[in-house]
């Protein structure tokens, strides 16, 4: 009726934009999608300011895959509308200026455009036919520990992609702490699916037929603490039904993944991947953060009895075949270019879609035809149901996911089906869901973060069979009982989170962000006890180190070296946020608990080389040049001892020729898009800008030029915001790369690079060809400057496609790219870097005074002599301490860790001898030495030294360790295994003139030393076993002599 009623009001008047419009929506419901497209078109034709006309013949033409118009369509969209709408007052031009968040998330990968966009949406269509009434007061004030009450709310409780993965959540809830409520306001399809849900112990409504007043008014009746909203503004949603507010608590969970914009919801449930802290801001919900994935899954999916062969699907016997099953409107031509790409490359292989409608299929077999590909290498799936589509999609050898809409459910049911993906990460939650479940199964190297990256990691596993057949044993051997598809656990932290959710509201707190693992009392499977190896995208960065990073800046005093890579700095913060690494910054110090990167290293002073812990990265941004302090042998000891990360390869080439071996990274500039943020100037009234913080004198160039006529800026001590306004306003930014210390590839040049503006850079006569930015800039010879810069000024046209170039070029140089691929060879090596030589520290050398050892961690028990730490080898709390070193930088005294450790002098004087030994017992290896020297009991140090308390003979040691050995550290943990002595000049006289060897150790002041090697022994089948040894404090006893 509704259909004929719009057809009449047309018929009356064709120009009835509206009416044309809501014609359209009711033929999409119906899935006659290309009538629906015309009428879309006929309203926006009929009012070209019915910007949501346009958006919705957009989603037509994608469900239909009709590229005809693909390049206009965006540019309308994403270059006038879009932004017009975005300026637009909320609700100022009526319905007429609204887009559909939804229709939108295949245009454009922005999130700050998703939030506009959804709060302008919310703010005209979700409330206009409401009241302004909110069913929820706040006067309710229920118990603390009173169940809580939840309702979900959905029109799609049958046989649908979100019925599929929440089903089982309804069955296993806990429904003694919760009262659950399904609320269906959609069609009942009879499915087994809906028949499921029915009866998994939930309070079943079926509200469909009721209008969203009244829903709402169900909903409050029920007395629901909280609403979890399963449609967000996905097509068919009723967002007026929460706009009512019929609960005190409602969130958007599953089926949306963005914002809604409104601020009637109050969460959005998501995880740390699919929504990194950088991206909080764009979300007008708090956010509940699941650990894992925030999807929840079936781990019980009715399975088919029989599977299909390969031809029952009209798949080819051989080759392979390339799958992908997300919905049509997810297939951009971008991505679809990729994939002709890559059956190009290999003739063999099909691709392997779902077959959704008959206009889709034709439009894609003509898209491939114009590609060059027989278009019968296009495979269309019928729709089936669930059972016997999960049944036949192992058949696929891969899974190519789409951009910027990826896969969601399709994802889960490929994975289940020990089929890898091959995803493309972008921005925005729409984009990030797929690496979220990958990460979850072990599988993060399958993201990819631009599309070159993306078809190279396709080719590359096609190429390698071998690759591609361990990725899908490795599904196969771990995906039952990876955290994804551990469902038990995922609903035991939903139920805490929903808990935590009321209880903040009854005690009358404010929703706010929180992370469920936080929360304490953690839940954990049997899958996770066991030691499920899973590990997401930061752990393989860190190799299991601490996940945190900070960056060090080297900012000596009275410099402005810090300012100078102030843009840089944040391109790397922003960076990791999007890597969800926890990431810092500090000037002149270091974190013991994470990942240092160092700026600035070359500005250290030979004294500070020693207290740059081991856990650090040098990353330079310098030009290095071979003379100065890149030649200093302390220097270049120094970078022995750390990885390296230069920006540029020839910097890597000259260190190599001065002798770092360690391990040496080419990690270029990119970008990310928080720093594309110069606007552009409505006047730009310089033409030239060079800025001497970062070049040198370039008073030649600035007179010729000014003689030609261009206005030229040259900036001193300017930075941040205020020489943005400068850049802004700016034709042409010079960089003079004649000079050494002018990097092509610096980092202040990409930042200026990736907000679209033009370098100029004056070539060297010995540049050897162009390497990273410099492809970017437009490259100069000295003598040809005045004339480059002239017409560079002059001529606007070329000067705007060599800006947009430029930033277009940029934001596919992506930061968190290179810093990913950087950290995978964190502690090992990579194709392109030499190992690093780090040496590990063996031998622990202890002394009283001035005795250091090359090749040891030397330790002096009295300050004021040279040492890497001044230690009392008795102290408590030695072992698991943690040491800045020369050689070895920072390391932590650990059980079980040296072969050698010397006591030098050091027995005499300590006041607690048992300590000290059972530390020493601790420290070594079994089979480790104790090389103990202690002063003969006859000699000059035994008798004059004052801070000698013990000095012994061979025969006085064995009675003082025969009197230790029931404490523990004698003979059950030691056996000796040499006993010797040195002879002073007297002794060694005495020697020399045949005195017998017995007189002459009973001799006054003829021996120095008694030399004592211990070994420890093997403690593996004592009750110490993988455990130290407690420290016993007891009385000291004076050396027999100084007692007599």
């Amino acid at each position: 009726s509704a259909e004929k009623h719009y057809r009449k009001t047309i018929k009356l008047k064709p120009g009835h934009a509206l009416a044309q419009f809501n014609l359209g929506f009711v033929l999409t419901l119906k899935e006659r999608f290309i009538e629906a497209a015309r009428h879309y078109k006929l309203a926006y034709d009929a009012d070209p300011e019915f910007t949501n006309a346009l958006s919705q013949y957009w989603h037509m033409q994608m469900k239909t895959c009709n590229w005809s118009d693909y390049a206009s369509l965006e540019y309308a969209l994403t270059s006038k509308l879009i932004p017009l709408a975005l300026q637009a007052k909320p609700g100022s031009a009526g319905f007429r200026q609204v887009f559909s968040p939804f229709t939108l998330i295949n245009v454009q990968d922005n999130p700050q455009h998703a939030r506009l966009i959804a709060e302008d949406f919310i703010n005209i269509v979700a409330r206009n036919n409401s009241t302004g009434l909110r069913l929820y007061t706040g006067k309710e004030n229920k118990s603390l520990h009173a169940p809580v009450s939840i309702a979900f709310l959905s029109t799609d409780f049958r046989a649908h992609p979100t019925s599929f993965l929440i089903v089982e959540l309804f069955e296993i809830i806990d429904k003694h702490k919760f009262d659950v409520h399904i609320v269906s306001i959609g069609e009942d399809d009879k499915s087994g699916l809906r028949a499921r849900i029915k009866a998994s112990g939930c309070h079943f409504h079926d509200f469909k037929t009721l209008a969203d007043l009244e829903i709402a008014q169900n909903i409050a009746s029920l007395g629901i603490d909280i609403l979890v909203d399963l449609n967000g503004l996905t097509t068919g949603a009723r967002p007026d039904i929460l706009a009512f507010r019929p609960a005190p608590l409602q969130i958007n969970y599953l089926a949306y993944p963005g914002t809604m914009g409104a601020d009637f919801i109050d969460y959005i449930i998501a995880d740390k991947f699919v929504l990194p802290a950088s991206l909080q801001d764009d979300f007008t919900e708090e956010i509940m953060y699941m650990p894992g994935c925030y999807q929840v899954n079936d781990r019980h999916p009715h399975l088919s009895s029989t599977t299909p062969t390969r031809s029952e699907c009209g798949l080819p016997e051989t080759g392979y075949v390339l799958c992908c099953f997300n919905s049509n409107y997810k297939i951009t031509p971008a991505i679809f270019s990729i994939w002709m790409e890559v059956l190009a490359e290999f003739p063999d292989s099909v691709l392997w879609l779902l077959k959704s409608n008959a206009e889709a299929m034709e439009n894609l077999r003509e898209s491939a035809t114009n590609s060059g590909i027989d278009p019968d290498r296009l495979v269309f799936a019928d729709v089936q149901p669930i059972d016997e589509h999960l049944s036949r999609i192992g058949h696929a050898d891969l899974f190519l996911d789409t951009h910027p809409c990826v896969a969601h459910t399709t994802a889960s049911d490929a994975l289940r089906s020990a089929v890898p993906i091959v995803t493309l990460a972008g921005r925005g939650f729409p984009s990030r869901v797929c690496g979220s479940l990958l990460t979850n199964v072990g599988l993060s190297e399958l993201i990819t973060y631009d599309y070159e990256q993306y078809k190279l990691l396709v080719v590359t596993l096609l190429r390698n069979p071998e690759q591609l057949a361990h990725l899908r044993k490795q599904l196969e051997d771990t995906v039952g009982h990876s955290v994804l598809f551990d469902t038990e656990t995922f609903v035991r932290g939903f139920e805490q989170g929903l808990q935590h959710i009321a209880t903040r509201d009854r005690k009358g707190l404010k929703p706010e962000t929180f992370f469920v693992e936080d929360l304490g009392q953690a839940v954990h499977s049997d899958n996770q006890e066991k030691g499920n190896p899973q590990k997401d995208i930061r752990d393989q960065n860190m190799n299991e180190q601490p996940l945190k990073i900070n960056i060090t800046q080297i900012q000596p005093e009275n410099s402005n070296y810090g300012m100078l890579l102030q843009e840089f700095r944040e391109t790397l913060i922003c960076a990791f946020s999007l890597m969800e690494f926890d990431c810092s910054t500090l000037e002149n110090d270091f974190i013991d608990d994470g990942l240092n990167i160092i700026l600035g290293a070359h500005l250290l002073t030979d004294e500070e080389y020693n207290y740059v812990p081991a856990n650090s990265v040098i990353y330079n941004t310098e030009q290095i040049v071979p003379e100065g302090i890149w030649t200093a042998a302390p220097f270049v000891d120094f970078l022995n001892r750390h990885e390296i990360w230069n920006i540029s390869e020839q910097s890597n080439q000259v260190l190599k020729g001065l002798g770092v071996r360690s391990l040496l990274q080419h990690v270029p500039v990119g970008t990310v898009p928080q720093l594309n943020r110069i606007p552009v100037a409505d006047n730009q009234n310089i033409d030239i800008l060079i800025c001497t913080p970062f070049v040198p004198d370039v008073s030649d160039m600035v007179n010729e030029l000014t003689t030609a006529g261009l206005s030229v800026h040259v900036l001193t001590e300017v930075y941040g915001q205020d020489l943005d306004r400068f850049i802004a306003r700016s034709k042409i930014i010079l960089w003079p790369g004649q000079v050494a210390s002018c990097n092509p590839s610096h980092p202040w040049i990409a930042y200026v690079l990736s907000n679209s503006k033009v370098v100029v850079y004056v070539a060297s006569e010995d540049d050897e060809g162009q390497t990273d930015l410099q492809s970017l800039m437009i490259t100069t010879q000295r003598d040809l400057l005045v004339e480059t810069c002239g017409q560079l000024a002059a001529e606007d046209g070329t000067r705007r496609q060599l800006e947009k170039l430029a930033g277009e070029t940029m934001t596919g140089l992506h930061q968190a790219i290179y810093l990913h691929q950087a950290l995978q060879t964190i502690g090992g090596t990579s194709a392109n870097a030499e190992p690093a030589s780090n040496p590990s520290p063996l031998k622990l050398n202890f002394y009283a005074g001035d005795g250091q050892k090359n090749g040891c961690i030397n330790c002096s028990t009295i300050a004021g002599y040279e040492a890497d730490a001044v230690i009392d080898p008795s102290s408590t709390d030695l072992v698991n301490s943690t040491l800045r070193t020369a050689s070895f930088g920072q390391v932590t005294l650990e059980a079980d860790q040296f072969d050698e450790i010397i006591l030098d002098d050091v027995l005499a004087s300590t006041h607690d001898l048992i300590s000290t030994m059972t530390n020493c017992l601790n420290l070594l290896k079994p089979g480790g030495e104790l090389k103990i020297t202690v002063p003969y009991d006859l000699s000059y140090a035994a008798w004059e030294n004052p801070l000698n308390v013990r000095a012994f003979n061979e025969r006085s040691w064995d009675i003082y360790t025969q009197h230790y050995t029931s404490l523990g550290w004698v003979d059950a943990c030691f056996s000796t295994s040499a006993m010797d002595v040195t002879f002073s000049p007297l002794g060694e006289e005495l020697i020399a003139k045949d005195h017998p060897v017995d007189a002459v150790l009973t001799q006054p002041r003829a021996v120095d030393q008694l030399q004592v090697v211990l070994t420890k022994c093997d403690l593996s089948n004592e009750a110490s076993t993988h455990q130290t040894l407690p420290i016993h404090n007891f009385p000291v006893q004076e050396s027999a002599s100084r007692a007599a």
